[in-house]
């Protein structure tokens, strides 16, 4: 199958870990990302809002950037166009491909609540089936898709693995300080974290057991962290979907790791709670699984390998897109 996948450019590589397991499927695909333009266009975007002002020499580089993309579309001449990230791409790209002389399918799949966005309304009639991983927002159907699924994030297995290397007993963390994580660390304070994101030097409670980078890290250092500690602490952002489950989710048991979630009404339908992962409901029974590790390292050890061999058989993009390929 010809399949084309147009996406943005983003630290989550959720686009191109779509398009690895496209490939190994067998599939024929091109890949797109919206934001990162040729030179040539960057230059002559720079000279247009130079003369034109931002807005107008933005519009007319899109506009040259679209028509590039349609030209290549033609020439490929794709059954399936999917697209990740699916509101972060410009509803004038969607209006491109209806245009299209083929008339491919158009899958969408979204992960951050615009599905439940009345400012999204515009990409309704373009969008054949729109994936989502909020299955409250499936349910609900705000918006009147024509037709909307459940697909939950997962992981990328051929990346995220367990590398074999020593661990230390210590939990690890990676992400922005926001509402609801200050909170939690701040309660935390007698237990060793490692901490690497953005806008920690707010924290509330500042302890000497906690490890702190003051920055955003790649993709190949986050692999590297999960495989040197003993455990993940999951805290999703305070959000306005409570059921999807966010990447880490997935990520983190990928490389054999233990992974302590915060609950999510979604997450019993992904996993066996205490036999594949470790989910808190509140800060009491958090510490209360810090403590058993910090007693007894192997005190997890089973969850550690079962909720491995559920991501390997369940969860990865190859199961994903296996799922979204039966829809063409």
């Amino acid at each position: 199958m010809k399949i084309y996948v147009i996406s943005k450019k983003n630290f989550l590589y959720w686009d191109e870990h779509v398009v690895d397991a496209l490939k190994i499927l067998g599939n024929d695909v091109k890949h797109f990302q919206v934001n990162d333009r040729p030179m040539s266009i960057q230059f002559i975007r720079g000279i247009l809002k130079g003369t034109l002002g931002k807005k107008k020499g933005n519009k007319i580089s899109n506009d040259m950037l679209i028509k590039s993309l349609k030209d290549d579309m033609k020439k490929f001449n794709p059954d399936l166009v999917f697209i990740p990230y699916a509101f972060f791409i410009p509803v004038e790209f969607y209006e491109m491909i209806s245009e299209l002389p083929n008339k491919p399918k158009v899958f969408a799949w979204e992960g951050d609540g615009g599905s439940n966005l009345e400012s999204h309304k515009k990409y309704t009639p373009f969008i054949d089936i729109l994936f989502e991983t909020d299955k409250d927002y499936v349910k609900e159907n705000k918006l009147n898709f024509k037709k909307m699924i459940h697909l939950p994030f997962c992981a990328n297995t051929m990346r995220y693995k367990d590398l074999g290397i020593n661990r230390k007993n210590k939990t690890y963390f990676c992400g922005d300080l926001g509402i609801g994580r200050d909170e939690i660390f701040s309660k935390l304070t007698n237990f060793e974290f490692v901490i690497k994101g953005k806008n920690w030097h707010k924290l509330s409670e500042k302890s000497e057991s906690f490890e702190i980078t003051y920055d955003k890290i790649d993709i190949n250092e986050q692999i590297d962290d999960y495989n040197k500690y003993k455990a993940v602490l999951n805290k999703h952002q305070a959000v306005n979907h409570l059921s999807a489950l966010n990447m880490r989710t997935f990520e983190v048991p990928a490389t054999k790791t233990l992974l302590l979630n915060d609950y999510r009404d979604g997450i019993k339908d992904i996993f066996d709670i205490e036999k594949e992962i470790l989910v808190y409901r509140d800060i009491h029974e958090l510490i209360e699984f810090l403590e058993k590790l910090k007693r007894n390292p192997s005190e997890y050890d089973s969850v550690i390998s079962n909720g491995y061999k559920r991501v390997l058989s369940e969860h990865t993009y190859i199961h994903r897109m296996n799922d979204v390929l039966k829809y063409v």
